[in-house]
């Protein structure tokens, strides 16, 4: 794949002008390629080639939106650059937030990558705040609810394995607070 992806890059870089939708598929393709080896820095390379491109053609802002989400979560596994992730995720979120109008699966996606960053950096009750928020968008009838609430299946209606994610990121900042607090009983509840 990567020799195909190379290959295409070369002809569409002679063929096609610098800036174009085709150039930045394939650099965000190897992008994907790579991270998906494990070659994250190559892959952050990629990612911010091709966002930069997307940025000049300034034609969706949801390619844009899912290039900043790719270049978040390689920071965070490249480098545990938490203030770039947090960065790109916003931007992702903000890009999102103007295209899509109303609540969305993936601004609740950029939410809860935002929490989790807010959580590797031990803010956890900004992290509860923003994964309060995924949820509500995710399912309104949940958005205050504790812990504890176990969702009906009406909780699932766009996403069930965003949602998931929600609940189990709240899950994991509810048992460090108990760990940090010495409330060993309240999880074995």
């Amino acid at each position: 794949a990567e020799n195909y992806y190379e290959s295409s890059l070369e002809s569409f870089e002679i063929d096609l002008e610098e800036d174009h939708k085709d150039v930045a598929t394939t650099h965000l393709n190897l992008g994907n390629l790579y991270y998906a080896q494990g070659r994250f820095t190559d892959a952050q390379r990629k990612y911010r080639r091709a966002l930069k491109i997307e940025k000049n053609l300034d034609e969706s802002p949801i390619r844009q939106a899912r290039i900043h989400q790719a270049i978040a979560v390689n920071s965070l596994l490249l480098a545990k650059d938490y203030e770039e992730a947090l960065k790109n995720y916003t931007e992702a979120s903000e890009l999102f937030q103007a295209s899509y109008k109303s609540a969305h699966p993936d601004i609740a996606e950029c939410f809860l990558g935002i929490a989790r960053v807010q959580r590797e950096k031990r803010n956890r009750t900004e992290a509860q705040k923003i994964l309060t928020k995924a949820q509500g968008m995710m399912c309104p009838e949940l958005a205050e609810s504790e812990f504890t609430t176990n969702p009906s299946e009406n909780a699932f209606i766009w996403d069930r394995v965003l949602m998931s994610e929600i609940m189990l990121e709240k899950s994991i900042l509810f048992s460090e607070e108990c760990d940090q607090n010495g409330d060993v009983e309240l999880l074995k509840t």
